[in-house]
């Protein structure tokens, strides 16, 4: 194999995932996008979660990030509250909405996951994981 096609080879993946991805999130009515899933489920993960933290997480511009803050607010799917340690900033949370909207995302990760890796052994999936890793980690 040669590193135009192992190049080209990932970018289908990652475009046919978020496709599909998107496509089932549209079915379960949520019209969200990868970056609106992530950040939703680095609220639930991070203990006292606010937007710079997330933003030095996930190695993305606080704008970015706020702008996505912003619109999860405007969907009523997180709430921010004052952060006591620190007045400048605010905490971030997930509303009922956003709760529920978490749980079909979470279904719909299952589901694209198990039809992507229908008919691949497990042993396959691990070593894909492995050289994934080792290939990101080459380029950090």
């Amino acid at each position: 194999m040669t590193a135009p096609h192992l190049i080209e080879s990932m970018f289908q993946l990652v475009r046919s995932f978020k496709s599909r991805l998107a496509a089932e999130l549209e079915t379960e009515g949520l019209r969200i996008a990868p970056t609106h899933m992530k950040i939703i489920k680095m609220i639930v993960a991070v203990e006292e979660c606010t937007a710079q933290r997330i933003a030095q997480t996930i190695h993305r511009d606080k704008a970015q990030v706020n702008r996505v803050v912003q619109d999860l607010v405007a969907q009523e799917m997180i709430e921010r509250k004052p952060n006591p340690a620190d007045k400048r900033s605010q905490l971030l949370q997930l509303s009922d909405k956003g709760e529920a909207a978490l749980k079909s995302m979470n279904a719909v990760e299952n589901r694209v996951l198990c039809r992507m890796t229908h008919g691949i052994k497990i042993e396959n999936q691990k070593a894909f994981i492995a050289l994934a890793e080792q290939l990101r980690s080459n380029l950090s």
